[in-house]
């Protein structure tokens, strides 16, 4: 055996159990108590810890100040062993600008990836679906936004994207908010000289987020095409998907977010367009309403929604907010948060912190059996996870390119303190030993 990690706590969906995971050619061979350890290369004692599998971190956004090497860095120290980029095309040439992208991102990236790809001008890009199918892309990123940013698509485009994707058997990640609705509210308040914190709360209330989402939901079923939903935030966003998957007639997936089931408007008002990002962050009771739905069953994932956005993207808000981009970084926090507020916060277990962080994002993205589970066949992406360990969160401790952070001074208890990833160790009691390059594509199938 190259590596086998002795007396954790092995942590799955479906339990907690003490074992020892031996690793060989990067696979894990055996999970097993006291397994043999006389011909072992290397031997890590995990006494006191947990293992988990690594984080798929399915909601990533390398825009801003990050590159695929300073994002993969920060994911590493979360624990985060696969990064699911939401690429954005810069042309209308898709096959030939995502091939470039992947390219760039192997020779970047320290941990395994994959790619959403936004689809926009559907006119022209329509066409080009079946060959990013043949590059082993198979999840489509729509915007049911940003108008004025060129990026929203209309339910005319949504739906003759969701019709070919759903021929060849992809999936479609929607933002879902009613994008002309939101312009309109911006537009007026903006002529009234409203622009201050609380306008930007008032221009996307959580029926603009409902509505979309339900509309979402039905083209997506008009057409027979799978959808995940992407950072939902509130209980009027919920309500469609709870009924849709009481019904069971269609593929529907639902994602949110650390900071949607941490932090309220409250929040968002005291830091300012550092913590602007869309949709906004709601009310307590919103966050019980997600809490309850994970408990439930009805949210499928959590994702990071990370992007490290400039000072200059973020500066323009101090005298009207909507001058400001929206977006905070977070893959680094993703798991500490989502474990402080989940398991120490007596809302989860550990079992289902797995399937909401690793076990169903490879499931849906086409990773099942290779990524997101601790088993025989699977890469060996493994996190010594010390729930002792204690810290407050800050951007002292953070390694994105970010220059501040949102969740700054918030105490959590339970840190990662050893990465692997294919048998590889990535971080060594908070010491990183991960290089550009490192990381491979993966392509769905």
């Amino acid at each position: 055996m190259d590596l086998i990690i002795r007396n954790g706590q092995v942590v799955s969906g479906q339990g907690v159990r003490h074992a020892d995971v031996a690793i060989r050619d990067g696979r894990i061979a055996a999970v097993g108590e006291r397994l043999d350890t006389a011909n072992a290369k290397r031997i890590v004692d995990a006494t006191g810890t947990y293992i988990l599998p690594g984080v798929i971190d399915a909601h990533v956004h390398k825009q801003g100040d990050d590159t695929y090497e300073s994002v993969s860095r920060a994911a590493i120290y979360g624990g985060v062993t696969t990064i699911v980029h939401h690429y954005y095309p810069d042309s209308t040439d898709l096959p030939r600008d995502v091939a470039q992208g992947i390219e760039l991102c192997s020779a970047g990236s320290m941990v395994d990836f994959q790619f959403h790809v936004r689809l926009t001008r559907l006119a022209e890009t329509l066409a080009h679906i079946p060959a990013l199918f043949d590059l082993g892309l198979r999840s489509f990123k729509m915007f049911m936004a940003y108008r004025k940013r060129g990026t929203m698509v209309d339910d005319y485009e949504l739906t003759a994207a969701m019709d070919a994707i759903a021929e060849r058997g992809g999936i479609v990640l929607a933002h879902a908010e009613n994008g002309l609705a939101i312009d309109y509210l911006e537009d007026k308040l903006e002529r009234q000289g409203a622009v201050s914190l609380d306008d930007y709360l008032r221009s996307r209330p959580t029926i603009v987020e409902g509505e979309a989402v339900y509309r979402a939901i039905a083209l997506a079923k008009l057409t027979g095409c799978p959808l995940y939903v992407v950072h939902v935030t509130c209980a009027d966003a919920l309500q469609p998907i709870i009924w849709a998957k009481d019904r069971g007639d269609q593929v529907l997936y639902a994602e949110t977010c650390p900071q949607y089931l941490t932090l309220t408007a409250e929040h968002f008002l005291r830091l300012g367009p550092r913590a602007k990002i869309a949709p906004p962050l709601r009310t307590a009771a919103d966050i019980e309403a997600l809490w309850r739905a994970i408990q439930s069953g009805d949210i499928d994932t959590v994702g990071s929604d990370h992007v490290a956005y400039r000072p200059a993207d973020k500066q323009p808000g101090e005298t009207n907010i909507f001058r400001a981009r929206p977006g905070a970084p977070g893959i680094e926090t993703l798991l500490p948060l989502v474990h402080e507020a989940g398991v120490n916060g007596g809302r989860i277990a550990l079992p289902r912190l797995v399937q909401l962080l690793a076990e169903r994002p490879a499931q849906v993205f086409g990773l099942a059996g290779r990524k997101g589970s601790i088993q025989p066949g699977a890469d060996a992406d493994l996190v010594v996870f010390d729930s002792t360990r204690e810290r407050t969160l800050g951007r002292e401790h953070e390694h994105s390119n970010a220059y501040y952070s949102m969740v700054e001074g918030i105490r959590v208890k339970g840190l990662p303190v050893t990465v692997f990833q294919r048998g590889a160790c990535l971080l060594e009691n908070g010491e990183l030993k991960a290089h550009a390059g490192q990381g491979r594509f993966l392509a769905q199938r």
